[in-house]
């Protein structure tokens, strides 16, 4: 299929000049890569005539494996058929297995929206509710379910704000979010991680807050550009004000709708959860914004099963060292593959 790889969107749009920055998420940007790119990671486009992705290639002692950070976007402006995107998914998968030597490719990001899986990989249903913000603002808000609109009035008439900014709101922002991860009994992100990232894509990322009597109860981080806003990273503390959550995320819309994005992902959604798990109750919160549950796919290729799982073993051991209740570390396609495939 002719495959090409380019190591930046901007070298990209220089060569093939009739696309812009605009035609791409926030995930092929060069802002973004070098943020990967600032932990060492290798990160790199591939493309053809008709599809380009973007792809980061870490290595690890003797491990050596690849994640797909972003769908495909697409390049012309006809629809593509799925053998098509099937075949370019084969081939960028061959090119990182033979070229690039790699054991395995990850699952990749919640936040993607893949249509179909690449050949002989393991994969599961998935989905990400995701709003459209060219309706209106009364269109979007009518959408969303009554008992949500009734937590934003009650958050609004009980005095909870919402603050919207950068850097200067992540010592707040990583204080509930420390508390968040405890929850699960699992280890936060670093406060130094959150920073990197706000600074590498300061112009695309904005940090919400809400408190009520000056105390942070909830918060998000939020990816963006004119394509689609991301809620990548939330927090909340253990019993926030009720409608915190709620007006935060209601804030969140009309934000990115006053800068012209045209879509928000609420990132991730198991397809039918168990009612009496923990993820039942965080996608129905998403699910009751009114957004539209868009069906993808989730996926990971081994191609050298045991390097991988000794892998996933170092992995636990070092997430059990640090207080993690954990046997095997699992990814989302572990968790779910026995109820598809069982």
């Amino acid at each position: 299929m002719n495959l090409k790889t380019i190591d930046k969107l901007s070298d990209f749009i220089s060569i093939e000049n009739q696309y812009h920055y605009e035609d791409f998420n926030i995930f092929f940007s060069d802002e973004y890569k070098n943020y990967i790119t600032s932990s060492t990671e290798c990160y790199k486009l591939f493309y053809n005539s008709i599809l380009i992705i973007p792809v980061i290639i870490k290595k690890h002692f003797i491990f050596k494996y690849a994640e797909f950070i972003s769908e495909p976007a697409k390049l012309i402006p006809s629809d593509i058929d799925i053998k098509q995107y099937s075949l370019f998914i084969d081939s960028v998968c061959d090119e990182l297995k033979t070229t690039y030597k790699i054991d395995w490719i990850n699952q990749p990001s919640s936040a993607t929206l893949f249509a179909a899986p690449p050949s002989h990989s393991k994969s599961i249903p998935f989905g990400s509710h995701v709003i459209d913000l060219t309706l209106s603002e009364g269109e979007i808000f009518s959408k969303i379910h009554s008992k949500h609109r009734n937590a934003i009035k009650k958050g609004e008439k009980d005095g909870v704000r919402v603050v919207v900014g950068g850097l200067e709101l992540i010592s707040d922002y990583y204080s509930i979010d420390k508390e968040t991860w405890a929850r699960s009994n699992k280890t936060a992100y670093s406060q130094q991680q959150y920073e990197s990232l706000l600074g590498h894509l300061n112009k695309y990322s904005k940090v919400f807050i809400s408190y009520y009597n000056n105390q942070p109860q909830t918060g998000a981080i939020i990816l963006y550009n004119r394509q689609m806003a991301y809620y990548l990273y939330g927090a909340s503390i253990t019993r926030p004000h009720t409608g915190a959550g709620n007006l935060l995320q209601w804030h969140v819309i009309k934000t990115m709708k006053g800068l012209n994005v045209m879509k928000y992902s609420f990132v991730g959604c198991r397809i039918n959860a168990d009612e009496n798990s923990k993820y039942y109750n965080i996608q129905r919160f998403k699910e009751r914004f009114g957004g539209d549950l868009m069906s993808v796919t989730l996926f990971k290729v081994i191609y050298k099963p045991l390097k991988y799982y000794l892998y996933k073993i170092i992995v636990s051991a070092i997430l059990s060292i640090k207080g993690e209740k954990i046997v095997i570390a699992k990814d989302i396609i572990d968790q779910e593959y026995e109820k598809w495939n069982g």
